[in-house]
């Protein structure tokens, strides 16, 4: 691409720190959302699914999961387009209609409970011109903050976006291969969320080590069913994860899996990391690979590193991924867990956002 040309329009460029208007859930959260994300997610803790244990709990009600707040909380009923996936607007980027999750950084104040009043803001923090191994495309980065009905922050997410030309006729979307994935090819390696072997525990945080190679969730082979499972809880019905048809004529194999179910099973990983005791801080993916229904995808995970917090907590990073059966590290990432230490105090269930990081979000 020379200089001359470009795939950024003039508005696009002039939308970078634009703010949207503060969108708020349809109803407050209810149980059967979260139990419904968490189900479809491989989620299998009673804080999310029994009201009576969560109720004799350090938090009191059930909690949702922690990309809930991200994925699981929507604004017009049925739309499945969280603001910041349209932002700048569809109409302003002819060049690149083809969106791509990449990926996002969250951090995690406290959970999303039942009955909380869950709204969100975004901004545009960048647009930006890239070549890549597949050619040129523009990166997006949107920031959003989620806040409760107390205008208390729950999760402070940095959302990555490729936007993409379209593939030419009868071509490929770049970098997806033209053979298709037969679900029939993995047959018996389907694991329903209560036959899947989560062998994640919680951390101690003076056992731990650094470059300790920690035990696997094996989530089994990830069916249509599932993927359907998880695009109505979050109530996202874009043809690309259902619609077999319209994937083959748009260059596609099969339909894809959901970027944010691989998020939630990754989250689902480092919850079981932290413990009921423990606290997930932050959690970051990268959508490097593309998974389609019958991959069987398993989460794993490294120690990278340990700090004794001055607070008297213990913080442990985490190199977390998911790997499928063709040993493709298909969604990698990152997680801070907050452990309790030796005599030290409990983990709180709540951190204080620092309010220089929502001002922006606060102005009119």
């Amino acid at each position: 691409m020379t200089s001359s040309t470009t795939l950024i329009s003039p508005e696009v460029r002039a939308l970078v720190g634009y703010k949207t208007k503060w969108r708020a859930a349809v109803e407050p959260v209810s149980r059967s959302e979260v139990r419904r994300f968490a189900v479809a997610t491989y989620n299998q803790s009673p804080l999310h699914l029994e009201e009576a244990y969560a109720e004799r709990s350090r938090w009191g009600v059930v909690i949702a999961p922690p990309t809930f707040a991200v994925r699981g909380v929507r604004g017009k009923l049925g739309s499945g387009e969280a603001p910041e996936v349209t932002l700048p607007p569809d109409h302003l980027n002819p060049a690149t209609p083809r969106r791509v999750n990449g990926g996002n950084e969250m951090e995690v104040f406290r959970p999303v409970q039942v009955g909380d009043e869950v709204r969100q803001r975004s901004r545009l923090l960048s647009v930006t011109e890239k070549s890549g191994r597949s050619g040129p495309f523009v990166l997006m980065v949107v920031e959003t903050v989620y806040v409760d009905q107390r205008d208390l922050a729950v999760r402070i997410v940095r959302h990555y976006f490729a936007r993409l030309p379209m593939p030419s006729a009868g071509g490929s979307p770049r970098g997806v291969s033209a053979a298709p994935l037969p679900e029939a090819s993995v047959k018996g390696h389907y694991m329903s969320p209560e036959d899947a072997k989560l062998g994640a525990k919680p951390l101690s945080f003076e056992a731990v080590e650094i470059e300790q190679q920690l035990p696997a969730n094996e989530y089994g082979a990830v069916t249509s069913e599932r993927v359907v499972r998880f695009s109505a809880a979050v109530e996202n019905y874009e043809a690309l994860h259902h619609d077999f048809l319209w994937c083959r004529e748009h260059g596609f194999p099969n339909v894809l899996i959901n970027g944010p179910l691989k998020e939630g099973l990754l989250a689902t990983y480092a919850e079981q990391l932290a413990g009921e005791q423990g606290f997930v801080r932050k959690l970051s993916v990268s959508h490097r690979a593309m998974d389609y229904p019958g991959d069987i995808l398993t989460a794993k995970g490294t120690v990278s590193r340990k700090e004794a917090g001055s607070d008297g907590l213990g913080y442990v990073d985490v190199d977390i991924w998911l790997e499928n059966q063709r040993g493709e590290r298909s969604c990698p990432g990152q997680a801070t867990v907050v452990l309790q230490r030796r005599g030290g105090p409990a983990v709180p269930t709540a951190f204080v956002c620092p309010p220089q990081s929502v001002a922006w979000a606060m102005e009119e």
